[in-house]
């Protein structure tokens, strides 16, 4: 692997395309892109062990990787503009997969001692994004969803708060956008 640590065009763009930085504000989104690094990846060069600690995520820039279990194989592929090891970071978990690069490979990398305080700041701490965890647990649709991917949904939620003056929350008849 060979890292560079540099600020270039289009590193925001992909950084807000990843799902659990769509929320952030220009500043948060600043720090991050000031604090990634490059990183260069060889075919079959490992990126992240199964089992590791999640101390960074990727941002795929150009290329693919793989994601293998031990004893189950290949359970993900990635392609250019893909992110994986977020969850990692989300849940302080170790890596549930190894993952691999396929051919040369560039990625954004965002380390997690600069990613969790932004995140952390953007949801208003552990202890609210706990509580929104518990509140989807009770929504028997994510029933079956790991920690993971809890915590991911539970990053995209944004509050809001309705009049009680009787005005109608949806209309019956509507396409829903929202839940």
């Amino acid at each position: 692997m060979q890292r560079t640590s540099s600020v270039a065009p289009g590193i925001k763009d992909s950084i807000r395309s990843v799902p659990i930085f769509v929320k952030l504000n220009q500043l948060q989104l600043h720090e991050l892109a000031k604090a990634t690094a490059h990183a260069r990846f060889e075919d079959g060069e490992p990126i992240v062990q199964q089992g590791e600690p999640g101390d960074a995520m990727y941002i795929i820039e150009r290329g693919g990787c793989v994601a293998e279990v031990e004893g189950v194989g290949v359970v993900k592929r990635f392609a250019t503009g893909d992110c994986f090891g977020e969850a990692s970071l989300l849940t302080r978990e170790p890596r549930g997969a190894s993952v691999l690069a396929e051919g040369s490979t560039s990625c954004l990398v965002l380390a997690a001692d600069v990613v969790s305080p932004i995140l952390e700041q953007c949801w208003g701490g552990q202890k609210e994004l706990q509580r929104r965890e518990e509140l989807l647990k009770r929504v028997k649709l994510f029933a079956e969803l790991t920690i993971g991917e809890l915590r991911q949904l539970a990053t995209q939620l944004e509050r809001v708060e309705f009049e009680t003056d009787g005005s109608a929350v949806f209309t019956e008849g509507t396409v829903g956008h929202e839940m």
